[in-house]
């Protein structure tokens, strides 16, 4: 929640490159954003934090937000941390 968004901040990597960010926290079931609000909608890293009951709905909406296309990735390779 907000401490991500914080660290995200603080981090500033993509705003070093030019590129403006705008953090909005919100639930994946309803993003704050209108439908068809995006060409693409791309999750990555997320899915796997979502309660399994929730998932469907999440999806759902993702793709609702997308005019053309809802681009998933899932990855379950473990970390570094979680190997040590």
């Amino acid at each position: 929640g907000g401490d991500a968004i914080g660290g995200a901040r603080q981090r500033g990597e993509l705003a070093a490159c030019g590129l403006e960010i705008d953090y909005r926290p919100g639930s994946g079931e309803q993003l704050p954003f209108e439908d068809a609000s995006f060409d693409i909608v791309y999750c990555c890293d997320v899915l796997e934090h979502v309660e399994p009951d929730k998932v469907e709905a999440v999806l759902d909406h993702l793709q609702g937000l997308a005019r053309v296309a809802l681009l998933v990735v899932v990855s379950t390779v473990p970390t570094a941390k979680t190997l040590s």
